[in-house]
Formats: structure tokens, sequence, C-alpha cells
């Protein structure tokens, strides 16, 4: 529903969030939250923790394009089972899910660097 839709590039501490609900961080580890531009369908998030990098990426109600284009948010679901069953393929083809946070409509999975 796009009345609920809340939008985790607006605010850090809503990332921050998901990533303690996920136990991906600890919730007084510092982060570093950086956009990835580029998408037309979803939010990127870069997230730096103390230890490990991550991408965060959730499903937009309305696509960045030119004209209204509403899409259901509950797409983010079948990408993540699509990821899931590729790693269980070849885990090297594909970052790892490490978290689905419902509420928002996001998923954690590990940064591949652009390289």
């Amino acid at each position: 529903m796009i009345s609920s839709f809340v939008n985790l590039s607006s605010d850090r501490n809503l990332v921050r969030d998901v990533m303690v609900r996920l136990n991906l961080i600890q919730p007084d580890e510092s982060v570093r939250v950086t956009e990835i531009t580029g998408g037309v369908s979803s939010i990127l998030l870069k997230i730096e923790g103390q230890s490990e990098t991550y991408c965060l990426k959730q499903a937009l109600p309305s696509l960045k394009v030119a004209r209204l284009w509403s899409a259901p948010v509950d797409r983010v679901y079948t990408e993540i089972a699509w990821l899931q069953l590729a790693a269980r393929i070849d885990p090297s083809c594909v970052p790892k899910v490490l978290g689905v946070d419902r509420p928002t409509n996001s998923f954690v999975m590990s940064f591949l660097p652009p390289e």
C-alpha cells in the first residue's frame, strides 16, 4: 500500500533501526549511509559499519521516470527469492541476502564493489 511507504533514504535513523532489527549492527555501532544513485525502481543504500559494508535495497511504489508508473512494493520478495535460488546454484554469481525487513519492504545484501 503506497500510503504506508516509508522512504529509508530520507531518514538515516530508520536505516539504523532496520540494520539493528536484522542483527547486522549493534544498537550503539556507528554507520555511514550513502545513497547509490542510478536506479529507477528501488532505493539502494551503501551502509558502512565498523567491520562490514552492506547494501540495502528498498522497492519504490512509484518508479523514477517521467510519467507516473506505480508498481507494487512487494515485488521485492520475488527478487529476494531469485537471489536466494541463484545463490544455491552458484553462490559466487550473486550477492548474499543477509536479511529481509518486511515492515519497510527492503532487504540487506552483501555489498559488491563496483569493480
